[in-house]
């Protein structure tokens, strides 16, 4: 464990830093290979391969997913989370057919992300946010809501960490509530139950790899494990309560 820390500390914070960017992601993506295939031909099937199925099962969901019951129901307003923009873009066209006003950031809209953020805060009538991890999972933060509503579940226990800090960290003054979505197919599983299976997977690669539990970015470390729970967050006062909401 203490030799792999060593040599990551050293690829990226050393060797990294002398090179172009262009030498800096060939590096990256020479490293993974060398150091982690299994882990690299892993990832690029699952993004390939089940990736595209994926996102079409979780936006199919959406209108099926009770939405309105969960932003209506919250204290404040709502953050909703999925990896994929196909996602984003359905959750925004089926919430404004029930008459709400989201707003949305993926890609296309990353360049305007301050003033949709400032929308956000301001404006009582717009509600929810619909944002991809990749967009809007570090950096921001939106304690203006309180529940956090995940459309599925990413692979990476981290981006999940992070995506809920948006909302449950210094600042927060009500109880957090995290939504986690799943497609109910009973004992079956599903191109969405295999995602909670992946995340847990994923978990224990990388812990075996680097050591430890993930750490959030604002220096405090937390478990997700305890679902349809309550559980103490160390940067709020208010525990964190997540739901698998199937």
């Amino acid at each position: 464990k203490e030799l792999a820390m060593y040599c990551n500390h050293y690829e990226l914070k050393i060797i990294s830093t002398t090179l172009t960017p262009a030498m800096r992601d060939a590096f990256r993506d020479a490293r993974t290979v060398i150091k982690y295939v299994e882990l690299k031909i892993m990832g690029e099937a699952l993004g390939r391969v089940l990736g595209r199925l994926r996102e079409q099962c979780i936006a199919d969901m959406v209108p099926y997913a009770n939405l309105s019951e969960l932003i209506d129901s919250a204290e404040k307003k709502v953050l909703i989370f999925s990896s994929f923009v196909k996602a984003i873009q359905a959750g925004g066209n089926h919430l404004t057919k029930e008459g709400y006003k989201p707003l949305l950031v993926y890609g296309e809209t990353n360049k305007d992300l301050k003033s949709i953020v400032g929308q956000f805060d301001k404006d009582e009538d717009i509600n929810p946010l619909l944002a991809t991890f990749m967009s809007l999972s570090t950096a921001v933060p939106l304690t203006m809501a309180n529940v956090v509503i995940n459309l599925n579940m990413p692979f990476r226990p981290y981006i999940l960490n992070q995506a809920i800090s948006r909302v449950d960290r210094i600042g927060q003054d009500t109880q957090v509530y995290v939504y986690n979505l799943f497609l109910d197919t009973g004992v079956e599983p599903n191109l969405s139950t295999r995602a909670g299976d992946i995340l847990d997977w994923c978990k224990d690669q990388v812990e075996q790899i680097i050591g430890k539990t993930m750490v959030l970015e604002e220096g405090e470390s937390v478990s997700l494990e305890c679902f349809n729970n309550s559980e103490y967050h160390p940067l709020v006062e208010t525990p964190l309560v997540i739901w698998d909401h199937w």
